[in-house]
């Protein structure tokens, strides 16, 4: 089987390796049986949105399939891996990347819930609008003017709260936001180990039911099964791309001992830790080293 390098893209601009961006965005068209710019499995630093404007196939994100088609937003956060598996004969998407010293309201993207989700289909008066705004977004990026930077903050602001309204309206109300944000927040603080809802209810001051109905209105998981798909793609990551024996990541993640990790993640994955990180390294490659290229 011909392997698969997973890169980490360090830069936003490929055709810019020396500058420090913190904001860029492209439009894309070109053809994968005849393109050398095809992206590879990869991860990087910063946001990234891709909106897709023609293609089919389908967007692979942290051991999961997206449909890629005409309409699909994908909302990339930080080292997220992911690849798009282009079927048909033209691909033409916007590629938009930042980081969050982009904002000079560092509150204002605590506001937002999108990069708590993964694919976003856009329906056809949402489509035609947010076209507009990613090439006005385009254009503005790409002449020099006065207060630029000031101006991309805004129209980016504009893009994000346009998206984020994309949502449904239970999930758009600020106490849910600032809710499932912080409760992520935790998450991610606590490396996805397999803490009990009630810790985490506790910790975020509020009843265990109000934390499991505001997960459930993003996910449709119960708070425990969210921490638990959480927990299993952090499991996924550590057999990847580290070393480390079962028994030490059964540890981190905060398992008692190995036999009920292995037993955890056989139950979702239908195989044991060491026959998934086998299974993983017959088709795929590491490449740890930090890549330009897009």
């Amino acid at each position: 089987m011909q392997t698969q390098k997973i890169e980490i893209i360090s830069k936003m601009d490929a055709l810019k390796p020396h500058e420090n961006l913190n904001f860029f965005i492209k439009e894309e068209h070109y053809r994968p049986e005849v393109s050398s710019l095809l992206p590879v499995l990869h991860r990087h630093p910063f946001y990234e949105i891709v909106f897709i404007i023609k293609g089919t196939g389908s967007m692979k994100i942290d051991f999961k399939d997206y449909p890629l088609h005409e309409g699909a937003l994908f909302l990339l956060s930080p080292t997220r891996i992911h690849w798009p598996v282009i079927e048909g004969t033209e691909y033409h998407r916007f590629v938009l990347r930042f980081d969050l010293s982009t904002f000079s309201d560092k509150g204002f993207f605590e506001n937002l819930s999108i990069f708590n989700l993964e694919y976003i289909f856009v329906q056809k008066d949402a489509f035609s609008l947010l076209c507009r705004l990613f090439e006005a977004l385009q254009e503005e990026y790409l002449n020099t003017r006065t207060l630029q930077h000031c101006m991309l903050n805004n129209m980016l602001n504009i893009l994000l709260i346009h998206i984020q309204r994309l949502l449904p309206n239970a999930v758009t109300e600020t106490t849910h936001v600032s809710l499932f944000s912080a409760f992520n927040k935790l998450l991610e603080e606590d490396h996805y180990k397999t803490n009990m809802v009630k810790t985490y209810a506790k910790r975020l001051k509020i009843p265990l039911k109000a934390l499991n109905r505001s997960v459930k209105e993003y996910t449709g998981l119960g708070a425990a099964e969210y921490i638990h798909s959480k927990t299993m793609i952090e499991a996924k990551r550590l057999l990847i791309y580290t070393k480390m024996h079962a028994n030490e990541i059964a540890y981190t993640l905060g398992f008692e001992d190995s036999s009920y990790f292995s037993r955890f993640f056989r139950h979702r994955a239908g195989m044991s830790p060491l026959e998934f990180r086998r299974n993983v390294y017959q088709s795929v490659t590491l490449d740890l080293t930090p890549k330009n290229t897009i």
